[in-house]
């Protein structure tokens, strides 16, 4: 519904800002991946070594965790057991 009226067939949506990269760090318990976006946005993140593969083929290999609002944060621990991995986030 926008203004005084119902709109038949119509809907609204409420985009998501673009994850951005704060940094990714290496540490003893492997690669952490940290982004910013809208507070309680829940983020999949998935991988792959293949490149070749379309996204729906990659790994899930788990969920970020929010770490204060608007800051997520998640953390390879089997990156030292490739010699390169790609990483893509999915949001529901």
């Amino acid at each position: 519904m926008s203004g005084a009226h119902v709109d038949i067939g119509a809907y609204e949506l409420q985009q998501l800002s673009l994850p951005v990269v704060a940094h990714v760090v290496i540490t003893g318990d492997g690669a952490q991946l940290s982004v910013t976006n809208t507070p309680g946005v829940a983020f999949t993140v998935l991988g792959t070594t293949d490149l070749t593969l379309p996204v729906s083929s990659w790994d899930v290999l788990g969920q970020m965790t929010e770490t204060a609002p608007g800051q997520f944060q998640w953390t390879d621990t089997d990156f030292g057991s490739y010699d390169f991995r790609f990483f893509s986030l999915r949001s529901p």
